[in-house]
């Protein structure tokens, strides 16, 4: 039995080349319903769009633009814009993986 998932119910929240890279296979599975969000803890190009192109995965869906500042205003920021989004669009589940400054925004968050 096959079932679908609503269009960007399951937010997939990454920041980093490794999140990226292991997340990957995940967001292809989920397809539609993956509503992926790039804190931007790694923002540089190289570490980050560079990944997206190689691995053929589309383009995050929502960009917080939270890197280059301090551990702290990254996992403030990121929770707080984290958790505005998350009210107004309520995904079904929350995914995060690792142990960034950006999971841990996720998860608080979530």
């Amino acid at each position: 039995m096959e079932h679908s998932l609503p269009s960007k119910s399951i937010a997939v929240v990454l920041g980093t080349r490794p999140e990226i890279v292991k997340l990957a296979h995940i967001i292809r599975i989920l397809g539609d319903a993956a509503w992926v969000i790039h804190t931007g803890q790694h923002y540089d190009p190289n570490l980050s769009a560079a990944f997206f192109a190689e691995l053929s995965l589309p383009e995050p869906d929502l960009f917080l633009e939270v890197g280059g500042r301090s551990r702290g205003h990254q996992i403030g920021e990121a929770t707080m814009l984290l958790d505005a989004h998350f009210s107004s669009n309520g995904p079904l589940a929350v995914m995060v993986q690792g142990d960034t400054n950006a999971t841990v925004s996720g998860a608080l968050a979530a």
